[in-house]
């Protein structure tokens, strides 16, 4: 599993919450699944800036964009 794996984009309110709108493998699935563009998407997450997001499809105006990284979690026995 490479290093490109290992990380999910989510897209969260942006508020104090940042509560969780839409998770997604890739950039490209995330632009997908929201209405938003992937280059838009892309330069929110660069620059760290809240993005609008499409009226009525949202319960908030503006959202951030993150990138989480995922480590398995392995339990002994």
């Amino acid at each position: 599993m490479g290093e490109k794996d290992n990380f999910c984009v989510m897209l969260v309110s942006c508020d104090e919450y940042q509560l969780p709108l839409v998770t997604a493998d890739s950039f490209s699935e995330l632009a997908r699944m929201s209405g938003l563009s992937y280059s838009g998407l892309q330069k929110a997450y660069h620059t760290g800036k809240a993005i609008r997001l499409p009226k009525n499809k949202y319960a908030v105006k503006k959202g951030l964009v993150l990138r989480v990284n995922i480590e398995e979690v392995q339990e002994d026995d």
